[in-house]
């Protein structure tokens, strides 16, 4: 048999969690036709030698719903060996989208509040959610598993109402119509934002539903074999909260964002696995998102962290060119050095990354943490940082690490539990969630670098599980399956994002390719090759291509 595409010499990682073993995937007609021993001849054979040939990572929480649009090969996920995403999550999407007017406008600032200012309804070119996946259709080069997202359903529906009250059963009615409609067109499932969950979605559409129209319009989709989706995992440790009610009442697979250790409790990580052990006991398969990083929060002059609170610093103008004529008071900086000194725990030197700085002769440090700056040109680190600020402009940054996910003991058990699934929130917070790579982090940092799992575990953690819990044919590689390969290098793969942070996600930084991802196929077609995203758009968004 002629094959369209043949990797030969390659060290096949098949995504099921079984050992690696050597040999050849033979692809043809966008389904592989061979795992191990090949014969026949070839249109083009690629010689793996050295390599790793797994299934395409499946990455279940994006917020990459506009960013398609933008970006359709896939970027900035697919160049980390992603061939798979899925969008809606959370309860707020690009689509459906109500008209012109003040339901718009509540739809609108939800989403630059959620994703980013980058989504533009004047770039829309859809109105129902199903014309929103018939314009992917095409026109994307990964496959995209969508959810019916339930803020905007409901301000379709109820208008600026939506914001303000519970529904009523005829627009409950015209609800859970819509979510079919959803369903039929493609949809795997749906998504929302609960009462209790993170401020960013607090008073939003969604947080105004009652549980019965929750319950309703989950299980439009539920009961056919979808899955839902909710935000807000701290809740689940509340036996009352709105949450939790859901995911017992739910008879489907939930995925739960975000498996995290808020700030200033670490052991909440270690709780939330204690909670979803609970569930999975009773019954209930609950999945929480762990994203494998420490999250950062962005400091300037006016939220420098380490001098929060402290009466001397908080007095002081924030401008640049007040606060740099009062930083160069000796008086004010002794006084400053002492505050830091009697605080020395809380100022987090050692996690405090310098993000950017203004004067060109600074750019070195960017990258560094403050102790580690400090410690090179022998300063005392509070001096180092308000050397930093009296030089500002106005664009000097800073990035506390482990503003969530502090403990890296604790965020490995999280990574490692059957219960956790890997995410990266790609699409939202450009300046701060640059976890796109999540993949070539689990990899590269938490698998080689650590030896937290064995590379097959990671694999399957990142294919064959997520597939599994998603309810996609993906995620293996196996006869008969669709041809979603990436072919990386385990000795080199990487995310590159840590330590020196890209100021913002920004068109550069989107199109960064990382180290050690050599080809990346797509119902078998090749994506990205040696660095390079092709044209090809072999992307399917409807569940049962899915």
């Amino acid at each position: 048999m002629a094959h369209d595409l043949v990797i030969r010499n390659a060290t096949i990682i098949d995504g099921t969690g079984a050992p690696r073993r050597s040999g050849a995937v033979a692809i043809a007609d966008g389904v592989i036709q061979a795992v191990g021993e090949v014969t026949g001849s070839a249109q083009r054979e690629i010689d793996a030698h050295g390599r790793v040939v797994a299934p395409g990572f499946i990455d279940p929480h994006t917020h990459l719903d506009f960013f398609l649009k933008k970006y359709p090969a896939g970027l900035p996920v697919v160049n980390y060996g992603v061939t798979t995403v899925v969008i809606c999550d959370c309860g707020a999407s690009c689509a459906p989208v109500p008209p012109p007017g003040p339901a718009r406008d509540i739809l609108m600032a939800y989403l630059h509040r959620v994703l980013d200012k980058y989504v533009d309804d004047r770039e829309f070119a859809w109105t129902t959610f199903e014309e929103y996946l018939a314009y992917l259709e095409g026109r994307v080069g990964i496959n995209v598993a969508a959810l019916v997202p339930h803020s905007p359903v409901r301000l379709v529906v109820m208008g600026e109402a939506a914001l303000q009250r519970e529904a009523t059963p005829d627009e409950l009615a015209q609800m859970v119509a819509l979510v079919e409609a959803g369903w039929r067109a493609g949809a795997i499932g749906f998504s929302s934002s609960p009462r209790g969950g993170p401020l960013l979605h607090s008073d939003t559409p969604s947080t105004f539903a009652s549980r019965d129209e929750m319950l309703a319009l989950a299980n439009a989709a539920a009961r056919q074999g979808g899955i839902a989706q909710f935000n807000g995992f701290a809740r689940l440790l509340e036996e009352d909260s709105d949450l939790t009610y859901y995911v017992t009442h739910l008879p489907t697979r939930l995925l739960i964002n975000e498996w995290a250790q808020p700030a200033g409790d670490d052991e909440l990580g270690r709780r939330g696995g204690e909670a979803l052990a609970r569930l999975h006991a009773a019954g209930q398969a609950v999945y929480g998102v762990v994203v494998p990083y420490r999250h950062i929060r962005n400091h300037r002059a006016a939220t420098f962290y380490p001098l929060e609170g402290v009466p001397a610093w908080e007095a002081l103008p924030k401008t640049p060119a007040a606060l740099r004529e009062r930083l160069a008071d000796p008086a004010l900086r002794a006084e400053l050095r002492a505050a830091a000194a009697a605080r020395e725990a809380h100022c987090c030197w050692s996690d405090l990354l310098v993000k950017r700085v203004a004067r060109p002769d600074d750019r070195q440090w960017e990258g560094w943490t403050v102790a580690d700056a400090a410690r090179a040109t022998g300063k005392a680190p509070i001096d180092f940082a308000l050397d930093l600020l009296q030089a500002d402009d106005g664009s000097t940054e800073f990035a506390l690490l482990g503003a969530r996910n502090h403990s890296l003991e604790i965020l490995a058990e999280m990574i490692a539990s059957p219960y956790s699934i890997i995410g990266t929130d790609a699409g939202a917070h450009l300046d701060t969630f640059y976890w796109y790579g999540a993949p070539a982090r689990l990899l590269g940092y938490w698998c080689r670098e650590r030896g937290l799992l064995s590379l097959e575990q990671a694999v399957h953690k990142l294919t064959g599980f997520p597939a599994q819990v998603l309810g996609l044919r993906r995620g293996v590689l196996a006869p008969g399956r669709p041809a979603d390969v990436v072919v990386f290098d385990p000795d080199t793969i990487a995310d590159g994002v840590l330590p020196r942070l890209p100021y913002y996600v920004d068109d550069a930084e989107v199109r960064r390719m990382p180290p050690g991802i050599d080809l990346v196929v797509v119902n078998g077609q090749v994506v990205v090759e040696q660095g390079a995203v092709t044209e090809a758009r072999p992307g399917k968004v409807r569940r049962w291509e899915l």
